[in-house]
């Protein structure tokens, strides 16, 4: 079986901590890929559940079948013998779970689940970026000035791009790029590529905030 422990699970802790992304929502991300890769595998009737072990970091599949009288579609059905071979509390009409061997599809898994992760992870990154800087509405922070797009300023913030439109900006205050400058932090917006910030040097806030620094 593939080692998920030495593989996957010592990345968790770190993932949440630098990530602020649970453990849990990575294991049912992992989970959800191996199923999915399962049912390629063995093929779309079949009802597969993939269940990982937080202690053991063992991932196992199971086939689920209904306990019936007499077995119309083996893929999905199996008979109240055979499923009390399986599991001697199956009883005609409930469920039985089969493990299964999964090396073949979790290696099968192991690269949609990375796509997955880095997804969830790119997306936790945006809503943690957004919260933070709209947590600091009204404050004036450094910035530098990486980009001059027509009449706007785009400000480096560090974890965000700052965008400094021309009404936020001192009539006649010329920039380049490489300056230094604080700005104030008026709002903040989800855009295509992420998390926009916007600044002002021209709010009335800006210029009280400045005294208030000194």
């Amino acid at each position: 079986m593939v080692d998920v422990k030495t593989s996957i699970i010592p990345a968790l802790e770190q993932i949440e901590r630098v990530h602020k992304l649970s453990k849990e929502e990575i294991i049912a991300a992992i989970e959800d890929a191996i199923n999915t890769a399962a049912r390629k595998y063995l093929g779309p009737t079949y009802r597969v559940v993939t269940e990982i072990n937080l202690e053991t970091a063992d991932p196992r599949t199971y086939i689920v079948k209904k306990v019936v009288a007499a077995v119309a579609d083996p893929d999905t059905e199996i008979s109240v013998g055979d499923a009390r071979a399986v599991n001697p509390g199956a009883a005609l009409g409930g469920d039985v779970r089969i493990l299964i061997n999964n090396d073949e599809f979790t290696r099968i898994a192991a690269q949609a689940a990375k796509r997955i992760i880095t997804q969830r992870i790119r997306e936790s990154d945006k809503k943690n970026v957004y919260a933070d800087f709209e947590s600091r509405i009204g404050q004036v922070v450094n910035g530098v000035v990486y980009n001059i797009s027509g009449k706007a300023v785009i400000v480096d913030l560090g974890k965000a791009e700052g965008l400094m439109p021309q009404r936020e900006q001192v009539f006649k205050e010329k920039f380049k790029i490489g300056d230094h400058l604080k700005v104030l932090i008026k709002g903040v917006e989800h855009g295509r590529k992420g998390v926009t910030v916007i600044v002002s040097r021209f709010d009335k806030d800006f210029i009280a905030k400045l005294f208030e620094a000194e």
